[in-house]
């Protein structure tokens, strides 16, 4: 088969600020690739018609194969089952939007919609860190923490088909109050800016205003208040994944997002943490791992979704 005309999926990661799109084949590799800004508050419809438009470009780039399927990485909340997007949070006026319609009436394929956490993770399970494994749960520390759990090539749902919250997972009941309303939760106490509220906390004059990257940049080049910043907020990262550990008893951990700067350094720390904390699984049941594929992973996970049989929806 010539491989230009090799049938391709459109796999479609997309954030608030940023949308990835990427040309999928069924083995996973990836043949045209466009990251673009995107500015959700411009409204859905000016939005879907980006994606459209960055969908043909990868596919003119990569001389016009047979689109058969789309799949979109979003961030939540969303309604895999309906395709709608509910999310006015971080894709302000996109309360509650139709994606797979209009852009199935525009490209002419089935979209499918998933959660960006599980597009993630279904890339790094297929082609990335998590081949091989039956069990895998990805956590990704950035803005948020976001967490998704891969079985045999499945994403576990809960109750509803709805996507578990584990980066709500109850860490530390004296710690900073979430915005979900609940007191300690794991995302402010590990997510990046949980660094950069440690940071302003610290007193320390070289810590005003510092991101969650100034605070690794420092740590790495050894500024005392900077290790205290890290450490506290490494250790609750790694608090963090005995739940997920207990929760789920994963073969591997696969850690991603841009908060890894910080915690790169302590990975042999926060696994020293979590195999302390396992009494009940044998020791070195659970690897903990590093993302391989970055901006990628979202794309091959959207594109691994789209390429699957689909799956019948629950009636509720």
């Amino acid at each position: 088969m010539n491989d230009a005309l090799e049938p391709v999926v459109a796999g479609v990661d997309l954030g608030g600020t940023n949308v990835r799109v990427g040309l999928v084949t069924a083995a996973g590799s990836i043949r045209a690739f466009r990251s673009a800004s995107f500015d959700a508050g411009r409204g859905a419809g000016p939005g879907l018609r980006r994606i459209a438009a960055l969908v043909r470009t990868c596919l003119r780039a990569a001389g016009d194969p047979p689109l058969v399927a789309l799949g979109i990485g979003a961030t939540g909340p969303l309604d895999w089952c309906s395709g709608r997007i509910r999310n006015p949070y971080t894709l302000p006026g996109w309360k509650d939007v139709d994606v797979r319609g209009p852009l199935e009436a525009e490209l002419r394929v089935p979209v499918r919609l998933e959660n960006d956490a599980v597009a993630a993770a279904l890339g790094e399970w297929w082609q990335g860190a998590g081949q091989g494994a039956r069990s895998m749960a990805m956590v990704t520390f950035g803005t948020g923490i976001g967490v998704a759990v891969v079985r045999a090539g499945e994403p576990y749902r809960g109750a509803g088909e709805a996507h578990p919250e584990a980066g709500h997972f109850l860490v530390d009941p004296s710690g900073p109050r979430c915005y979900c309303g609940t007191q300690g939760c794991w995302e402010p106490l590990a997510a990046g800016p949980a660094l950069e509220r440690l940071a302003h906390e610290s007193g320390d004059p070289d810590l005003a205003g510092a991101t969650a990257a100034d605070v690794a940049r420092l740590d790495h080049a050894g500024h005392p208040a900077a290790r205290r910043v890290v450490a506290a907020a490494s250790r609750h990262a790694a608090l963090g994944l005995v739940n997920v550990v207990a929760a789920y008893a994963p073969e591997v951990i696969v850690l991603g997002g841009g908060a890894m700067g910080a915690y790169r350094r302590r990975l042999d720390e926060m696994r020293a943490i979590v195999a302390g904390s396992q009494p009940y699984l044998p020791p070195g049941d659970t690897r903990i791992v590093e993302a391989l594929l970055g901006d990628h992973a979202g794309v091959l996970g959207a594109g691994y979704a789209a390429l699957r049989p689909a799956r019948e929806v629950p009636s509720s």
